[in-house]
């Protein structure tokens, strides 16, 4: 294990002991859905970011309108 690092985080705590599956299909419909939103979201800002149709006003630019 040289030159090795591991970064570890508890993000929650559960008693031990055995869980049906059926006890455990919200979890694991929710870990579903947060991964699938997360990968959904990037898709579509990367395709935003690579449209050359859309405008970015910055505030230099647009400080100046209605003056």
């Amino acid at each position: 294990m040289d030159d090795v690092f591991y970064i570890l985080q508890l993000v929650g705590s559960e008693p031990a002991g055995e869980k049906t599956l059926t006890d455990a299909h919200d979890d694991i419909k929710a870990a579903v859905i947060t991964k699938n939103s997360d990968t959904l979201w990037g898709t579509q800002l990367e395709t935003w970011q690579n449209d050359t149709k859309i405008v970015k006003y910055f505030e230099d630019v647009y400080r100046s309108i209605g003056k």
